[in-house]
């Protein structure tokens, strides 16, 4: 590819979806919150000082259907302090 259709390129994203209701914009907006999710979700490992889990007792399913949960539920209760 040469360079000018790299520079057209530059900055644009492919998002792909099986819901054929949601229009584009809803897809970028989606998109665009995960990374503040995601964002939210690196702060306060950060300021938690969490380190990564390594799950090997009977237990570790469990705990990882937990630790799952809070990163689904805590970065959203964390932006809405916002």
């Amino acid at each position: 590819m040469a360079i000018r259709e790299k520079v057209k390129r530059d900055g644009m994203w492919v998002i792909h979806s099986n819901d054929e209701e949601l229009s584009a914009e809803d897809l970028a907006l989606a998109y665009k919150q995960l990374v503040r999710v995601e964002d939210a979700w690196k702060t306060m490992k950060s300021a938690l000082h969490l380190r990564p889990v390594f799950l090997t007792s009977p237990g570790s399913a469990e705990a990882r259907k937990m630790l799952k949960k809070l990163k689904i539920e805590s970065p959203s209760a964390v932006m809405s302090t916002e």
